[in-house]
């Protein structure tokens, strides 16, 4: 039986999270990649980056390859509620042009 895989056509989510930690990290920022974090009693989320400064978490970024349209907003998605739940601010980055306007604009506050 023969395998094949396809080259991808445009940047992955992988590709996107490397690029974007890579560059916080160059900037001097404690940038930590799929943090794992306890949300409830039973329950954990992953971020993609989480932003840390004196050992306590300041920002979270989730990366998605592209744009998605969500039914209502991001921040009502389940994955949306949780994250609020920290109490930090949260980026949606979607896709790599938009990762390198994140980097022009990040001030790490």
């Amino acid at each position: 039986m023969t395998k094949d895989a396809s080259e991808p056509k445009g940047d992955t989510e992988f590709e996107v999270q490397a690029y974007l930690w890579n560059e916080l990290r160059k900037m001097g920022v404690n940038a930590r990649g799929e943090v794992k974090a306890r949300y409830a009693k039973r329950s954990w989320v992953r971020f993609d980056i989480a932003i840390f400064e004196g050992g306590k978490l300041k920002q979270i970024v989730e990366i998605k390859k592209n744009t998605v349209k969500h039914k209502t907003t991001w921040e009502d998605t389940r994955q949306g509620k949780r994250y609020g739940d920290f109490g930090v601010p949260v980026t949606i980055v979607y896709g790599m042009k938009h990762a390198e306007e994140f980097l022009k604009t990040f001030k790490g506050e």
